[in-house]
């Protein structure tokens, strides 16, 4: 009795990880959709030839804002956006966490 007790908690809790990470990955990857104008936008007002960078990740702010974590020629940039309606974005930072390198 106590193996099969066991193994439902175990497999319940594998769908919830795995609900979870799907759930993450989706969300990611609209955030990266829906940021990429402003974003591409902003390299292309810095005058920058290489206009390639690399999407890292998204995080929800305290303050209800998303910020979204840029490498672009071995530079680091957080892109913070205001979410309502659409993603607005209030200010640019290079100034990142270290975790985050």
């Amino acid at each position: 009795m106590k193996v099969k007790n066991y193994f439902i908690i175990l497999t319940v809790l594998f769908i919830l990880l795995f609900y979870n990470l799907f759930a993450y990955k989706f969300a990611n990857n609209r955030i990266e959709e829906q940021t990429k104008y402003a974003i591409t936008n902003y390299f292309k007002s810095l005058n920058a030839n290489n206009l390639d960078y690399e999407y890292i990740k998204a995080t929800l702010n305290e303050n209800a804002t998303i910020s979204v974590f840029i490498k672009s020629n071995n530079k680091y940039y957080r892109f913070i956006f205001e979410n309502n309606g659409g993603y607005k974005l209030l200010n640019v930072d290079t100034n990142i966490p270290i975790y985050i390198k």
